[in-house]
């Protein structure tokens, strides 16, 4: 009985959302429940790669879907290129908790995407009709919460850390947020990690700046006198000396990256205060950046338009579990915490599988969590 009981109110919620959003012009169309894993491994994440369900069948590795977005993006790809759609799904989804042995590896999932739009509008569409869904589903105490993938990376990069230094830096969030660990426990991660990559990287000749092969050059010169040193070749102690020195460069650049996510992921606050927090980041002269910040303030003036929200708060780090967001991120967070559902702009996805470059943005509720809450709410 308790299994039929759950199913119908799945089933009674699924169908509320879907009659309400569909209201807003967002037709249902069918996904299918196993793609060739190509569409989601492309952009994501390390966490949700090693939960994904994947198999092998007829030389084609496939995998159950852990998410809608990227199948809706290779469906528009195949048949709707160049269009301007919004659809709506609703199904199941499949992923395993290696650390919840009593996880259940279904979940049911409800969303939409909007595809083709280009400009702010599409995202305050996007984000009111999740505020307004959720007020359906009778859902007492949350707020809609707004962070920026897109900003967060382009001030990050002002500090020249390559890619892989950057997600090791930003794996660190939840550290930085943490009274108890912060921003030396984060550094020590990092240079732990770091120093592993180090010695297990294959020495190279190839280096980013002329100036730094002239130094090879003069520390081969200097050493012309001795050919090998404790069973290292001159050569080897020279490129060792300089991937030291780089190393301590660098040293320089990640604790200032550190000094600013530590400040960054700490600013969680409603809208006038947190946009004065996060202007503070942005130098007068970095017109990306102020793009980036008045865009977004757009975005959410236009939100509270659609739905006379006062419940919005401002998190710039605020995180999605997959890598393909570019630009404002957004979910919805219950007032014990859990977020039941999320979303955000994908402006990439579609031309990494293959499409052009086409603006998107969309968002999942999780209705398990959300029936969980509902039931405590």
């Amino acid at each position: 009985m308790v299994a039929l009981s759950m199913a119908y109110r799945i089933r009674h919620l699924e169908n509320r959302l879907l009659d309400f959003i569909a209201q807003s012009g967002y037709d249902l169309i069918e996904i299918p429940m196993i793609e060739s894993a190509d569409v989601f491994l492309t952009r994501a994440g390390d966490k949700i790669i090693d939960r994904m369900f994947t198999f092998e069948h007829r030389g084609r590795l496939l995998a159950l879907r852990p998410e809608f977005t990227a199948a809706a993006a290779r469906h528009y790809n195949a048949h709707y290129a160049g269009q301007t759609v919004r659809w709506q799904f609703a199904g199941v989804t499949f992923a395993d908790d290696a650390d919840n042995t009593t996880a259940n590896f279904q979940q049911h999932s409800i969303g939409v995407e909007h595809i083709g739009q280009a400009g702010n509008a599409a995202e305050a569409e996007v984000m009111a009709l999740l505020a307004e869904s959720t007020r359906k589903t009778g859902l007492q105490q949350w707020h809609l919460v707004s962070g920026h993938v897109g900003l967060q990376s382009h001030l990050l990069g002002r500090f020249g850390l390559d890619s892989r230094t950057a997600r090791l830096l930003l794996a660190q969030r939840e550290i930085l947020t943490n009274p108890d660990q912060g921003k030396a426990h984060a550094l020590e991660q990092i240079n732990r990690v770091l120093a592993q990559i180090s010695e297990e990287t294959p020495l190279t000749e190839t280096f980013s700046t002329d100036g730094t092969q002239r130094m090879l050059d003069v520390l081969l010169d200097s050493t012309q006198y001795g050919t090998t040193m404790g069973g290292r070749t001159r050569k080897e102690i020279a490129l060792r000396v300089l991937q030291k020195r780089q190393r301590a460069l660098e040293h320089h650049q990640i604790v200032a990256a550190v000094d600013f996510l530590e400040a960054w992921v700490n600013i969680r606050a409603e809208i006038p205060s947190a946009f004065e927090q996060i202007a503070r980041f942005i130098e007068s002269d970095d017109i990306v950046g102020q793009n980036l910040l008045t865009e977004w303030r757009q975005t959410i003036e236009q939100v509270q338009q659609k739905t006379a929200a006062d419940n919005i708060l401002i998190q710039p780090n605020l995180a999605r579990n997959w890598e393909y967001y570019t630009g404002i991120v957004f979910g919805i967070r219950a007032s014990s915490g859990e977020y039941v559902a999320g979303g955000g702009r994908y402006d990439e996805l579609i031309g990494l599988l293959g499409g052009q470059k086409t603006p998107a943005a969309g968002f999942a509720f999780y209705l398990n969590r959300l029936l969980k809450e509902l039931a405590e709410d």
